[in-house]
């Protein structure tokens, strides 16, 4: 048995040292039902984020921790039961100005959420 794998990802544009409040939504060009979700925070309470949905399934809650309290493994990444996509993808949170040791203030970072499942 195949099974087809399916990556979607949404994406918030920061510069480092500027705290900034985000909403970003997105719609996949194909159904499918992620089970994880992996960000690329380098750094512990990076962002705060308050909400994630699938279609209208909140995956995470607010947590004044950021991605990387306990729904979070060290990686970054959730896991879940399996969500089926059909309309799309949300996050609501905030930078919270963090310059991660390595990074300059002013640098331009694209904070990315990737959701990985299996095509429906």
């Amino acid at each position: 048995m195949i099974v087809d794998r399916f990556t979607f990802a949404l994406r918030v544009d920061l510069i480092l040292g500027d705290p900034k409040e985000f909403e970003v939504r997105d719609w996949p060009m194909t159904s499918f039902a992620p089970d994880t979700m992996i960000t690329n925070a380098p750094c512990a309470k990076f962002v705060e984020l308050s909400s994630v949905q699938v279609d209208a399934t909140e995956l995470c809650y607010s947590s004044p921790y950021g991605p990387y309290y306990s729904l979070w493994d060290a990686f970054g990444r959730k896991q879940f039961t399996a969500t089926p996509m059909h309309h799309g993808a949300r996050a609501l949170g905030k930078y919270t100005g963090i310059i991660p040791a390595g990074y300059s203030p002013g640098y331009r970072y694209c904070l990315t959420m990737t959701f990985q499942g299996n095509k429906l």
